[in-house]
């Protein structure tokens, strides 16, 4: 009987650290990222910027001017999704996959207005 107790007791303690460890992580800004979904991140994060500087060094022409929305998609990286503003006023949508390796890629840039 007391091999099982000892069991019931290891038992619940690994399901106790299991659970605490999917809880989930916070990353720029403070929000909770969800493995497969897109999350709100700060458009003053970290990676926005890196990500919004990468984005102006693919424009032919034009100057990031504001972030107006910032997205994270965790995969095998990250899939980056920023609502940005020109200096001319143009509005597009960016997608940016940066790899394990931290290597960027610009996988689609479309014009919203």
């Amino acid at each position: 009987m007391r091999v099982f107790k000892n069991f019931t007791v290891w038992l619940f303690l690994l399901i106790g650290l299991a659970l605490i460890g999917c809880g989930g992580s916070s990353r720029d800004g403070g929000e909770e990222q969800i493995v497969g979904g897109w999350s709100d991140i700060s458009t003053d994060a970290q990676s926005a910027l890196l990500v919004a500087e990468f984005i102006e060094s693919e424009l032919e022409d034009g100057v990031i001017d504001t972030i107006l929305d910032a997205q994270v998609q965790v995969v095998a990286g990250s899939n980056y999704k920023l609502t940005i503003q020109l200096d001319d006023g143009t509005i597009y949508q960016a997608v940016v996959y940066q790899d394990l390796q931290g290597i960027y890629e610009l996988t689609s840039l479309d014009l919203i207005e």
